[in-house]
């Protein structure tokens, strides 16, 4: 019989990017075969299906995983690399809104870590990604007052 760990990490929550990212990759397609229907090249038609199918498999198996303690980053079709963040290394929590994504009302959340194997972490194209940020640093927040993480910087001065 297996026992549970008393460090266990909850799953809370799992947000993956939008496929509206690939937009221009399926607008490649659309125009690929129309091309092909009109000029019987259907070679060009097959080559931008399989580079959109790719593209948009590459966003399917992209996830972010939200845990009680950690935020880990999974990505890989066939190879699966998961990079995994402690809530109390982040050190700085950036929101962007490119003008692309903005369209959609698709935005970046960035993280700046004392990690240095992972010193950024983007979660890409998410939606409301603005409730993420404020989720993310009151998480920060609370687990650095309970492991008492105090920020230290050392900063070369040239």
């Amino acid at each position: 019989m297996a026992t549970k760990s008393i460090d266990s990490d909850k799953l809370r929550f799992v947000k993956r990017p939008s496929q509206l990212v690939n937009i221009g990759w399926l607008l490649l397609f659309l125009g690929g075969v129309s091309l092909a229907v009109m000029s019987q090249i259907y070679w060009l038609c097959i080559g931008t299906g399989i580079l959109w199918i790719s593209k948009w498999l590459i966003i399917r198996c992209w996830s972010f995983r939200f845990h009680e303690k950690t935020i880990a980053e999974r990505k890989g079709v066939f190879s699966v690399l998961t990079r995994e963040i402690h809530y109390f290394r982040i050190k700085s929590v950036r929101w962007e809104q490119p003008f692309f994504l903005r369209i959609f009302g698709l935005s970046n959340v960035v993280l700046v870590t004392s990690d240095p194997l992972i010193p950024m972490l983007r979660i890409y194209g998410v939606p409301s990604g603005e409730e993420l940020k404020d989720r993310i640093k009151e998480e920060v927040s609370v687990w650095r007052r309970e492991r008492t993480v105090k920020e230290q910087d050392i900063h070369p001065l040239f």
